[in-house]
């Protein structure tokens, strides 16, 4: 059965808060071990498919670990 289909501006909506969501979190576990900046998060244009959402999300994980693991606070930008 499929599911009713979704506004594109809630399903945008939805993505970006989900996405600001894990960005926010990341960025507290890097403040908690020295790292200072902002992230930016694009506004989509479109909705993404759930696998792309995924797959980015993961990515996002990937760069934050890879950051607190490899980088010194004092000389390393996080993305943006």
């Amino acid at each position: 059965m499929r599911q009713p289909a979704v506004p594109a501006e809630v399903g945008i909506a939805a993505q970006r808060a989900g996405l600001q969501s894990l960005i926010d979190e990341e960025e507290s576990r890097l403040e908690a071990l020295g790292f200072t900046g902002d992230n930016l998060l694009a506004e989509p244009c479109r909705p993404l498919t759930p696998e792309t959402m995924r797959l980015l999300a993961g990515l996002l994980e990937e760069l934050y670990a890879n950051i607190a693991k490899h980088a010194d606070p004092g000389e390393c930008p996080r993305p943006h």
